[in-house]
Order: structure tokens, then C-alpha cells, then sequence
């Protein structure tokens, strides 16, 4: 009854074209993990981070990312991303996770739409909604940075597409 994506592996569903990208939608009864990476340039700044990723490359609008489960913790650079990347104007996918516990070290959570160098125009990002019946910790460390310049939740947009919005519902909430 759990789901661990460990060094760099990743449950991925994208498109580079007008249609659609597919959903991701995890149900698991005790726990859903994702941590680590898996180096795949010899500087070692290049990474394949463990996770769920939803993306759109095209003008198709990305698939949503959602997770029921107890307990999920996202460390070691692990991370969800539904986003937008390019051009193209397609939107990014939402994030959703329903749970009784997130423990997130060193991880990301993100819904972003940005750019890819050559051109300003972007899709919409998606929307990321948290909910967890006991409580939710986020800490970021000192460790190297994959994917943004800082661990956390992210709804962004670099180019002309608007973010989405983060909504965290929970009994207890922590950030350091």
C-alpha cells in the first residue's frame, strides 16, 4: 500500500502537441514517497529528480497530478511539477494532494508555467490545492538546489501566462 520514487525515477505524462497530456492520479492507503536524483551530466548540475511530472510542450493543455494518501513525503530534491514549458501556450495542469500528513524536506510541490529561452510567451500555470487533516511541514536545507532557488510550493509564471493560485488547508502548518 506504498508508492516510494527513489533516485531520479519518475511517473511522467506530457505533450508536445495539440492534444491533451494525460492525468496522474495516485492512491495509496499508508504512504507515497519521493527523494532523490539521479545525476546525469559529469559537472553534476544536471539531475533527474524522483517524482510525478505532468507537462505540456505544445499547445495541448497539461494533465492534472493528484495524490490520496495517509502519510507523503516529498524530500532530497523529490519533486511533483505540472507546468507549462515554451511558447506554445498550452496550461499547465493542477496539483493536488489530499492527505493526512506531508512532510516536505528539501522537496518541491509546483504548478508553473515558464518559458524556454526563446520566446516570452507562455501558457497558464495550474493550481496547486494542499490538504492535510493533521498537518503540513515544509523545510528547505542547505543542500543543492535542482530545481528552484528554493525548496517549497511553487505557482509561478516567468513568461505572459498568469500563475496559478496555492491553497493549503490543514490543522497545523510549518515552514522553516
Amino acid at each position: 500500500a506504498d508508492l516510494d520514487v527513489m533516485g531520479g525515477g519518475v511517473i511522467q505524462t506530457f505533450t508536445y502537441a495539440s492534444g491533451h497530456g494525460g492525468n496522474i492520479s495516485v492512491t495509496a492507503q499508508e504512504s507515497v514517497s519521493l527523494s532523490g536524483f539521479q545525476t546525469i551530466s559529469e559537472s553534476g548540475d544536471q539531475a533527474a529528480l524522483s517524482g510525478l511530472y505532468s507537462n505540456t510542450f505544445g499547445t495541448g493543455h497539461g494533465g492534472s497530478i493528484s495524490v490520496t494518501t495517509d502519510v507523503m513525503t516529498v524530500r532530497d530534491n523529490g519533486l511533483i511539477t505540472s507546468e507549462t514549458v515554451g511558447g506554445n501556450l498550452g496550461h499547465g495542469g493542477d496539483v493536488t494532494l489530499a492527505v493526512n500528513r506531508l512532510e516536505m524536506d528539501s522537496g518541491y510541490v509546483s504548478a508553473s508555467a515558464r518559458t524556454d529561452g526563446n520566446t516570452r510567451d507562455t501558457g497558464a500555470g495550474g493550481n496547486v490545492s494542499i490538504t492535510a487533516t493533521e498537518s503540513v511541514s515544509i523545510s528547505g536545507g542547505d543542500d543543492k538546489k535542482l530545481y528552484g532557488d528554493y525548496h517549497g510550493v511553487y505557482s509561478q509564471a516567468q513568461g505572459t501566462g498568469n500563475s496559478g493560485s496555492i491553497t493549503i488547508r490543514s490543522n497545523q502548518l510549518t515552514a522553516t
